[in-house]
């Protein structure tokens, strides 16, 4: 749990590739670290190993989560096509399993969290035995653009 706190600070800012229309709030290294905690809480409470934080995980996610506030969706899916596999691929980060967990609207950590706790297939993802790694990215839509915060969590069993 140290170690994703502290891959957190020193990385989550590379996560999220510079664009006009989309910008890491000031607090996203925190937020991401609250739900890295959060999650890896809940785990531990179900009797499973903690998730290592990756660079690699938390590029994919902020990659994504930029794409859906600057194409104006929400969806696992791109417009064109990319599904979170090959987003994991593309960046070249060895898996032998992916998932995927995206929120929109949230302004916390602990409600982003709810809402991916809530939703059955967000949370076994969050605490399925396959992964062992996860990268976390949230980011915002400028001012007036509307759709709020998009959370992405990238989960994987890493090679």
């Amino acid at each position: 749990m140290i170690r994703l706190a502290a891959a957190l600070l020193l990385t989550l800012g590379l996560a999220v590739p510079a664009a006009a229309s989309c910008r890491a709030p000031s607090d996203a290294e925190q937020m991401a670290q609250n739900v890295g905690r959060m999650v890896n809480a809940e785990r531990q409470r179900r009797g499973l190993r903690p998730l290592e934080y990756s660079n690699g995980l938390a590029r994919v996610a902020g990659r994504h989560a930029c794409d859906m506030v600057q194409r104006n969706y929400f969806s696992h899916v791109s417009p064109s096509g990319t599904t979170p596999m090959r987003r994991v691929k593309a960046e070249g980060v060895c898996t032998r399993a992916t998932a995927e967990n995206i929120a929109m609207g949230y302004t916390s950590p602990d409600r982003a969290f709810q809402a991916l706790v809530d939703s059955r297939k967000h949370y076994e993802n969050m605490m399925s035995n396959r992964v062992n790694s996860v990268g976390i990215a949230v980011v915002e839509p400028q001012p007036g653009q509307g759709g709020g915060r998009r959370w992405v969590m990238v989960l994987a069993n890493r090679c």
